[in-house]
């Protein structure tokens, strides 16, 4: 940033100095036209210097006319190289800001891409967890669900009473976690 700058200014130096040789160049030769091209020829050395004179007079006024002109078009420039540094200094902030949200864009997009890999994870899932729970509704349908008062009525003795309660428990409990998976895949996706 600061070497631009620094060419910036370089360079309007030198259109400067180059635009003050170019008017000194001119004043110069409009000096020497007017004293090649003069009146009729002076009678005297005296008329002579007193024409040079206010030949001369002229053109320092037109110098200083012209020196008015450059330090006129010198501010301008000035100005327009504080204009160019601060859009410089706006546009480095610009493209920090926009930095900063290409990097918040590129997490976002792949938090995003994680997150959809893990759907079709978990929808995969709960696919096979409602595949699960059809078959055992089915299972249940056809065999019928065993109940605790059947399980007491059929037993002959205490551990068979125990044995029927636990496989009760079990099938419970082997429903319930199917029911309970196929939900918290279900909230899941």
């Amino acid at each position: 940033m600061r070497a631009s700058l620094t060419n910036i200014h370089a360079g309007a130096n030198r259109r400067r100095a180059l635009f003050l040789m170019a008017l000194l160049v001119a004043a110069s030769t409009v000096f020497v036209a007017l004293l090649d091209a003069g009146s009729a020829p002076a009678a005297t050395p005296r008329e002579e210097l007193q024409e040079t004179r206010n030949k001369l007079e002229g053109v320092r006024g037109r110098s200083s006319e012209l020196a008015a002109t450059i330090a006129e078009q010198n501010r301008a420039i000035d100005t327009m190289i504080g204009e160019v540094s601060a859009l410089r200094r706006e546009q480095a902030a610009v493209e920090q800001q926009l930095g900063v949200a290409e990097t918040k864009l590129a997490a976002a997009t792949a938090a995003l891409e994680k997150e959809q890999a893990h759907l079709e994870v978990v929808r995969e899932r709960l696919q096979r967890a409602l595949g699960v729970l059809r078959e055992r509704l089915v299972s249940m349908y056809e065999a019928g669900s065993p109940d605790a008062i059947n399980a007491i009525l059929e037993s002959k003795d205490w551990s068979q009473l125990e044995a029927q309660a636990e496989y009760l428990n079990r099938i419970q409990s082997y429903d319930d976690s199917v029911v309970g998976r196929v939900k918290s895949l279900r909230d899941e996706v």
